[in-house]
C-alpha cells in the first residue's frame, strides 16, 4: 500500500483545517450560490443534504488517511450522485458534488496502489468536469502531474473570439459553459455542437467542431447585435426606474459624498422609442422619450445622463378647534393647521381623552393642499375579512378596524352561547339582549382598546328564511344588542347608517314669546314669557310680528322658519306693530333638546350610544350637553340602570343655556326614575325636589308635555 509522506499528510490536515470545502478547486469552479428565489442549492434540500453528508465522509477519511474507507465513501456519495435518488438537485451542484467525489475517489485509488481503478475515475471525472483543477499542495505533485498527463490524453481546449464585443458564454452540446480566464473552453476530446452567445446579440452557431485531446482549437465568431445596454443614473440615488412600465430596478448611492448614484443597466434593451420613468418619495416623477439606436461603430451601452429629481411637496392642513386632542399624521404626531408632506396617501387621525375618535386617508398631490376637517365618529371592530354576511357594515360612517380571528374566538363562542344559538331562537328587532360577562369582553378590550363597538354575525336556524344574527358589543361596558336580518338584507347599511347619522338634538334660539296664526298676513304675539328676552326686549301681547331679522314676515310658517335661524347668543331686530310700528332688539338665548326615552327605543341602541359617547368627548361645543345627557337616557333605555344613573348624575346644564330648565329636567325626571329602581330613595327624594325648582320645564325640550304631567317610568 502506497501512503502519503508525513510532511505530506501533515500538509494534508493542515489545509482540512483551513478548508471546509474538500479537494481544491478553482475560483471559476467554486460551488456555485444559489440567486434569491431560485433552486435551493445543495446545502437546503433533502437530497443535497444527503450527497453533501456522503461527500464529506469521504473527505474526512482521506484526511484520516484512510484510503480504502475514503474509496468506500466516495463511491456511495457517486452511486446516489448518478442515481435517481438526486434528481431535486439542480444540474450544477451535481455536477460539482459528482466531480469532487470523483476526485477524492481518484486520489484514494492512487494512495492504496490502484493504478487502473484511479485513471478510471479520473475519465470518468473529466468526463464530468473536464476543466476541473487539483490543488498540487493538497494532492501533491505526483498525482497532479499524472492527472495532467491524463487530460492532455482525453481533453482538449475551445478558444472562442467573439466580434464586436467579447463572448460571454458558449453553449456545446445543448448545455451552456462559461469561459474561463483565457477565453477558453475545456471538452473532452471528439465533434461538438458550438453556440456561442452574449447578451444584446443573436446567438452564433459555429456548427459541428472537432476538439483535438492535448491541443487548442480557436474559433472567431461575428455577433449581430439585436439589442443594447441603457445605463441609468439618478440624482438623488434611491429613485425607481421603469422602462415602458415595467420595473427596472432602484438606483443605489455611488461613491462617498456623491449626489449622483452608481449606475443603474438596463440590459437588452430593444430598438426603437421607449418611455423611461423615474421615481422616488418627495420628488417630483420624470418621465422622457429614449430612443435606442443600435452602432456597429459603438456597440457598447447607451450611457444616459443623470436624471435630476426635483423636490416635490403637498400640504396637508388639519382644521381642528374641538376639545384639546392628539392629531396624529401617518402616525406621529402633529399641530393642528398646515403640515408639509411628500405626495401620496397618508393616514390623519384624532384622539381626544385617550380615545381616537377621528381617521381617514387622503390623497395629496404634487403643489396641493388638501384641507382635513375631523368629524369625530365611533370606532367599529370586526373580524378580519368583515361581519360575515354583512359585508357592507363599517363604512364612512365609521372608523373601522380589524381584529384577527384568534383575539375574539373565544369571546364569540361565549356570545353565540349568550344568545341562545342552536336553540332556533331569534331575537326581536330591534332587542338588547342582555349584558356580557366581564371574562368575555377582556379578549376584546385587549384585541381593540380603543373600540366603541364590536360586531359579531351568527346564522341563525330558521325553516322559512335565510337569516343572520347581527350581533353588536359595547366592550367597555358590556352591553349586547342582537338583531336578526336576512342575510346580505341591503337594508343593514341602511340602519345602521341612520342610528351612526343619529345627533342628540343641540341648541337652537329661544326668545319666550307665542305666536299665533292669523286668516292672512302676519302673526299675532299671543303670549310673552315672563322672564324671557322677548319680554326683556319689550314684546308685548297683541303685536303683529311684521320682520324678522330685517326679513318681512308674510304669514306664521314664515315667521317661525326665521324665528328657528336667529342664532343663540346673537342679538337681532323684530319688527313690530302694535299702536304703532316699532323695532326692537332681542339677545336669544341657547335650548337644550333632548330626546326623551320613549322615542330613544325606536332606534338601534349601541350605535346611538357609542356616537353620543364620542360627541360627549370630542363633539362640538353645542353637541355636547346633549350628548352627555343622550348617553344617560341611552344608558338607561340598554337597561343599565345604575350605569346611567352615575352618568346623568355628572351632567351639568349651565342656566344661561336651559332657560326654562327642559335638559335639566328631562335629566333629573330619568334620575329619579332610576334612583327609586335602584333603591336609593332618600337621593331620589332629593331630586323629586329639585324637580319641581322647576315649574315650566318640559320633558325632552320646549315640543315634550309639561314634566308635571310626565310620569315616572
Amino acid at each position: 500500500m502506497v501512503r502519503l509522506s508525513r510532511p505530506a499528510l501533515l500538509s494534508v490536515l493542515v489545509l482540512a483545517v483551513l478548508l471546509p470545502v474538500a479537494p481544491a478547486r478553482s475560483a471559476d469552479d467554486a460551488l456555485p450560490v444559489p440567486a434569491p428565489g431560485a433552486t435551493k442549492g445543495p446545502a437546503e434540500t433533502a437530497p443535497g443534504v444527503r450527497a453533501r453528508r456522503l461527500v464529506e465522509e469521504a473527505r474526512s477519511a482521506f484526511l484520516a488517511a484512510e484510503f480504502e474507507k475514503a474509496a468506500a465513501a466516495a463511491g456511495e456519495a457517486i452511486s446516489f450522485l448518478e442515481g435517481p435518488g438526486s434528481e431535486g438537485l439542480p444540474p450544477a451542484d451535481r455536477q460539482v458534488l459528482l466531480a469532487t467525489a470523483l476526485d477524492l475517489l481518484a486520489q484514494a485509488r492512487f494512495n492504496t496502489g490502484d493504478e487502473k481503478g484511479m485513471n478510471e475515475a479520473i475519465r470518468r471525472l473529466l468526463a464530468v468536469d473536464p476543466g476541473f483543477r487539483v490543488d498540487v499542495e493538497t494532492a501533491g505533485p505526483k498525482y497532479a502531474k499524472l492527472f495532467e498527463a491524463k487530460r492532455a490524453e482525453l481533453v482538449g481546449f475551445l478558444a472562442v473570439a467573439c466580434r464586436p464585443l467579447p463572448c460571454e458564454t458558449v453553449i456545446v452540446d445543448g448545455a451552456s459553459r462559461s469561459l474561463d480566464e483565457h477565453g477558453r473552453v475545456a471538452l473532452v476530446a471528439g465533434t461538438h455542437r458550438v453556440v456561442v452567445t452574449r447578451h444584446g446579440f443573436a446567438p452564433a452557431d459555429m456548427g459541428e467542431v472537432g476538439v483535438p485531446a492535448g491541443k487548442e482549437t480557436r474559433l472567431e465568431a461575428t455577433l449581430r447585435q439585436v439589442a443594447r445596454d441603457v445605463v441609468v443614473a439618478t440624482v438623488p440615488p434611491g429613485a425607481d426606474v421603469s422602462l415602458d412600465g415595467t420595473e427596472a430596478g432602484t438606483t443605489v448611492a455611488g461613491a462617498e459624498g456623491e449626489t449622483v448614484s452608481a449606475p443603474l443597466r438596463l440590459r437588452d434593451v430593444p430598438p426603437g422609442s421607449h418611455v423611461l420613468v423615474a421615481s422616488a418619495p418627495c420628488r417630483r416623477r420624470v418621465e422622457q422619450s429614449l430612443e435606442v439606436v443600435l452602432d456597429e461603430k459603438d456597440p457598447g451601452p447607451l450611457v444616459l445622463p443623470p436624471i435630476e429629481l426635483e423636490e416635490a411637496w403637498g400640504t396637508i392642513r388639519v382644521a381642528w378647534s374641538g376639545p384639546e386632542g392628539v392629531v396624529t399624521l401617518d402616525g406621529s404626531p402633529i399641530r393642528p393647521g398646515e403640515t408639509r408632506v411628500c405626495p401620496g396617501e397618508h393616514e390623519v387621525s384624532l384622539a381626544v381623552a385617550g380615545r381616537r375618535v377621528f381617521v381617514t386617508r387622503v390623497s395629496v398631490r404634487d403643489g396641493e393642499t388638501v384641507t382635513v376637517r375631523p368629524r369625530p365618529r365611533p370606532t367599529l371592530a370586526v373580524p378580519a375579512g368583515g361581519a360575515g354576511p354583512f359585508p357592507c357594515l363599517g363604512g364612512d360612517g365609521w372608523n373601522r378596524v380589524e381584529l384577527p380571528a384568534p383575539a375574539i374566538a373565544e369571546a364569540g363562542r361565549i356570545l353565540a352561547k349568550l344568545l341562545g344559538e342552536g336553540t332556533g331562537e331569534v331575537p326581536t328587532w330591534p332587542g338588547v339582549e342582555r349584558r356580557l360577562a366581564p371574562d368575555a369582553a377582556a379578549p376584546l378590550l385587549a384585541a381593540a382598546p380603543e373600540a366603541d363597538l364590536v360586531a359579531f354575525s351568527f346564522p341563525v336556524a330558521d325553516p322559512v328564511r335565510s337569516l343572520a344574527r347581527l350581533v353588536l358589543v359595547d366592550p367597555r361596558r358590556g352591553i349586547v344588542e342582537a338583531v336578526a336580518w336576512p342575510e346580505n338584507d341591503r337594508e343593514v347599511p341602511k340602519e345602521i347608517d341612520r342610528a351612526l347619522a343619529w345627533r342628540p338634538p343641540a341648541r337652537d334660539s329661544w326668545l319666550g314669546l307665542d305666536l299665533a296664526e292669523r286668516v292672512r298676513g302676519a302673526p299675532v304675539v299671543a303670549r310673552v314669557t315672563p322672564g324671557s328676552p322677548a319680554e326683556a326686549a319689550g314684546v308685548r301681547a297683541g303685536e303683529l310680528l311684521l320682520a324678522v331679522g330685517g326679513r318681512d314676515v308674510s304669514g306664521m310658517e314664515e315667521a317661525e322658519r326665521l324665528l328657528a335661524s336667529l342664532a343663540p347668543g346673537k342679538e337681532a331686530e323684530l319688527r313690530l306693530l302694535g299702536e304703532e310700528a316699532r323695532t326692537v332688539k332681542v339677545l336669544p338665548l341657547a335650548v337644550v333638546h333632548v330626546d326623551p326615552p320613549a322615542r330613544l327605543r325606536d332606534r338601534l341602541l349601541l350605535p346611538a350610544l357609542a356616537t353620543a359617547g364620542v360627541l360627549r368627548v370630542a363633539g362640538a361645543p353645542a353637541e355636547r350637553i346633549p350628548a352627555a345627557v343622550a348617553e344617560g337616557l341611552l344608558l338607561a333605555a340598554c337597561g343599565s340602570t345604575l350605569e346611567a344613573a352615575r352618568a346623568l348624575d355628572r351632567v351639568t346644564v349651565d342656566a344661561v343655556e336651559d332657560p326654562e330648565g327642559d335638559a335639566r329636567g328631562t335629566v333629573l325626571w330619568v334620575l329619579e326614575g332610576l334612583l327609586r329602581k335602584i333603591d336609593r330613595n332618600a337621593y331620589a327624594d332629593e331630586i323629586a325636589a329639585r324637580l319641581r325648582e322647576l315649574p315650566r320645564a318640559r320633558l325632552g325640550g320646549r315640543q315634550g308635555p309639561p314634566l308635571s304631567l310626565a310620569g315616572a317610568d
